[in-house]
This record gives structure tokens, C-alpha cells and sequence, in this order.
């Protein structure tokens, strides 16, 4: 196990620690997806937040107006360690039995749910 994941407590400050976990009990942390030592997530605030969480150098970032290690963050790590992430191999391993109507069809309907997703689009 990562030693954030082990350790993190130390980073934060303990209203921050308290609130993570609050969030993390409440299931507000949403599609936690980890790709090796790298991990996006949503947590649910006063807005839809994204975490981004690099296991081995330790940066962390949200997308809250917060400018230090947030609450957002604390709730993913309280996830992390009790294994609630989803690994991105096997999340994208159906994917390999789709035709490629069906994935132009997914992207469509990603693209139309999250119109950021668009710049991917055009190079």
C-alpha cells in the first residue's frame, strides 16, 4: 500500500480529516477511479468537485475554491484506504469487446453529458 494512503492524517487538519471522513461515510465520493498510482475522483459539496491524487509523488489537487488539502481530498484517501476504487483496467476492459459503432455511440453520449470532454475530439 502506498504510504499516502497509510499516512495522510499527517496533512491535514483535523477539521479537515473530520469532514473527509463525514463525506466519505456519507458516500460522497463518486467514481473513484485509480490507474496505477494515479486517481481521479468526483466529491460532492456545495458543488461537484474533482480530485486528482498522484500516489507516488503525493500531489494532490481539487477543484474547490479550498487552496490547501481540502476535505474533498481527505474523503477519496479515507476511500482509497478501505479499497472503494474502481481499478481503470478492469473499468475499460469491456470496452475491448465493443464494435466501434458502439464506442462512437458512448463517446457521443459522454461528450453530451460533459461538453468539456469535446476538446478531446478535434486534435
Amino acid at each position: 500500500m502506498y504510504g499516502l494512503i497509510r499516512n495522510f492524517e499527517k496533512r491535514f487538519g483535523p477539521q479537515y480529516l473530520q469532514r473527509g471522513r463525514e463525506y466519505y461515510q456519507q458516500g460522497l465520493g463518486k467514481s473513484i477511479v485509480r490507474d496505477k498510482n494515479l486517481v481521479t475522483a468526483q466529491v460532492e459539496g456545495n458543488s461537484l468537485y474533482r480530485v486528482g491524487i498522484d500516489l507516488d509523488s503525493g500531489a494532490m489537487s481539487c477543484t474547490c475554491p479550498f487552496e490547501d488539502n481540502c476535505k474533498h481530498m481527505a474523503a477519496v484517501l479515507y476511500a482509497l484506504r478501505a479499497n472503494k476504487e474502481v481499478d481503470a483496467n478492469k473499468l475499460f476492459a469491456p470496452l475491448k469487446e465493443k464494435q466501434k459503432e458502439e464506442l462512437e455511440e458512448i463517446i457521443r453520449l459522454m461528450v453530451l453529458e460533459d461538453p468539456e470532454l469535446a476538446i478531446y475530439m478535434n486534435p
